[in-house]
């Protein structure tokens, strides 16, 4: 096994399988929930009902800064925890179960036919579970794009790292359940090329391919278009 030199640097072995070396996590406090509280909402139903998220008509909007760039269009509702949301400080965007979480966050993203997340990296684990319809979870292998079609109940675990990226491959709009790991998400580091698509869209992302802020008046584009879908390649 080879040592990596310095964090964040792109290493002989990770280059070859289009990764990046994560930097070291950092250690991080839980957040100040007290055992009295959770005790207090297990033992009153009223309480508990606060930490449910009823899927039926749940809405959200805007938290990444590809979400502006044609092909990417779709709707991002966070669950639990704010994570890797590049738009923190919007009210419209924030968790639908507002207690804080240790170790992961939640969300879905929901986005019609062919549409999906442009290729970026996480800095812990990321796991998809559709909750409907088609998806293909790709990645990068070098310079080849790889990819797998996954379906409802189904559930893939991407490697720290890796470039990766979703897309609805089925014929109608559908949900993709996201867990991101934790406690210290950091941030989203976007590929090169969508470093390229966010300055042609008027969105700021540095050279380490982090979002500098959100355009605050823009919606989610939706889509009826449909397409077809592969299997695995």
């Amino acid at each position: 096994m080879l040592a990596h030199q310095s964090r964040g640097e792109i290493c002989h072995v990770c280059h070859a399988q289009g990764r990046r070396r994560p930097p070291a996590r950092r250690p991080h406090a839980r957040p100040a929930e007290t055992a009295d509280e959770a005790d207090g909402a297990a033992r009153q139903p009223r309480r508990m009902e606060k930490r449910v998220a009823r899927y039926k008509g749940i809405r959200g909007g805007i938290i990444h800064a590809d979400q502006f760039i044609p092909g990417h269009e779709r709707e991002m509702i966070p669950l639990i925890g704010l994570g890797v949301s590049e738009n923190k400080d919007d009210p419209s965007v924030q968790p639908k179960i507002p207690f804080p979480a240790y170790g992961f966050t939640a969300a879905f993203a929901r986005c019609g036919p062919g549409k999906g997340a442009g290729l970026h990296w996480h800095e812990t684990e990321e796991v998809f579970m559709p909750v409907d319809g088609a998806w293909e979870i790709y990645w990068l292998e070098g310079k080849a794009e790889r990819a797998v079609r996954i379906e409802a109940g189904d559930v893939i675990s991407v490697p720290v790292g890796i470039y990766r990226g979703f897309r609805n491959v089925g014929r109608k709009t559908a949900t993709l359940f996201a867990v991101v790991g934790g406690p210290d998400t950091g941030d989203v580091h976007w590929h090169p090329s969508m470093i390229a698509k966010a300055e042609a869209a008027g969105i700021p992302i540095d050279s380490h391919g982090v979002s500098q802020g959100l355009p605050v008046d823009a919606k989610p584009a939706k889509t009826k278009r449909a397409g077809k879908g592969r299997r695995v390649r």
